[in-house]
């Protein structure tokens, strides 16, 4: 992937999750990938933020985290509640 932002103080997980979700829903139909940050890391992991998209893009992801920050992801199932926001 490339660099689509960087920071001299660098970026926290939260920062890292939130971009690569928004790279897998440039198309705005919030049908991409929802990640749940329950690592437990507030410190600054990154001074730049990885774009990825498309299918590959997701194992690129998993391997990246894994090999520089020791995250691994996990796919569950669970139950929340969903907002429908229209205008009136």
């Amino acid at each position: 992937g490339t660099a689509c932002s960087s920071s001299a103080v660098g970026f926290g997980v939260t920062d890292l999750f939130h971009s690569f979700m928004a790279d897998q829903d440039r198309d705005v139909r919030a049908d991409g990938i929802l990640i749940v940050d329950e690592t437990g890391i507030s410190s600054k992991l990154s001074r730049e933020i990885p774009c990825w998209a498309g299918p590959e893009a997701i194992e690129m992801a998993h391997q990246w985290f894994a090999e520089e920050f020791g995250i691994t992801f996990t796919e569950q199932t669970r139950t929340m509640t969903t907002y429908v926001i229209r205008p009136r």
